[in-house]
């Protein structure tokens, strides 16, 4: 009984102390998840094992994936094999649009669905 009394009369104090910081908020990713880099990757809805295919929305199944500014910062870029060694990893396994990848180095969508067909 005395650990319910106690319970009850700081919770409200919990509360107000929540109320009064902005933490989460920027922790949270894409509405969805919130935690470190690392654990939004690791147990992130793009993760094989949590993911339910069609039953999330994209935004938050790519919640964990890198920022695609961070994806085109390596060096070497500049050369077209390296380019489009980064185009077929942002579209194929961080699921960015063909279009999203074409924006970024001033392709048009079409050069980029060259690049992604095989062979």
């Amino acid at each position: 009984a005395s650990n319910h009394h106690t319970a009850r009369r700081r919770y409200p104090v919990f509360v107000r102390q929540g109320m009064n910081e902005n933490t989460l908020t920027g922790k949270i990713k894409n509405g969805v998840i919130f935690g470190s880099e690392a654990f939004v990757q690791t147990h992130g809805l793009d993760n094989e094992k949590t993911r339910l295919p069609g039953e999330v929305p994209r935004v938050q199944r790519f919640a964990g994936r890198p920022d695609f500014s961070a994806l085109f910062t390596e060096p070497g870029l500049s050369l077209k094999t390296e380019r489009n060694r980064m185009i077929r990893i942002a579209c194929e396994e961080y699921g960015y649009s063909m279009t999203e990848v074409a924006r970024h180095p001033g392709l048009h969508y079409s050069t980029v669905s060259k690049v992604l067909k095989p062979g």
